[in-house]
């Protein structure tokens, strides 16, 4: 129906700008990922809640970062190394699988 394509269409504009816009121009700190985590997933992600089953799956983008962006220190630094070591594409396709990431290229996670 028209109001679900227009609750995608807007959750589509909101998810590139919060991306573009804030994850990849700023250096969170840990405590600043957490927060940006819970903002999204208590307070955007519940407000189209109520308009979608899974909300999350209407924000890939500020969901793969939120992931990103709380990952544990170790994980973070293996995650990199794996990356930058040139792997196939099948290593990196499950590496982000593993990690749970739905829409960021190899090039998108390093950058974030």
């Amino acid at each position: 129906n028209v109001f679900s394509v227009v609750i995608r269409m807007i959750a589509l504009q909101f998810d590139e700008w919060f991306f573009d816009g804030m994850v990849m121009n700023t250096k969170f700190s840990t405590g600043g990922a957490l927060q940006f985590q819970f903002d999204m997933t208590r307070n955007l992600f519940a407000l189209f809640g109520q308009y979608a089953r899974k909300p999350s799956l209407l924000f890939k983008r500020i969901n793969d970062a939120c992931t990103l962006l709380t990952l544990p220190l170790g994980s973070a630094m293996l995650l990199h190394e794996t990356l930058e070591s040139n792997p196939s594409e099948e290593t990196v396709a499950s590496t982000l699988k593993e990690l749970g990431l739905t829409i960021l290229n190899k090039t998108g996670v390093v950058e974030v």
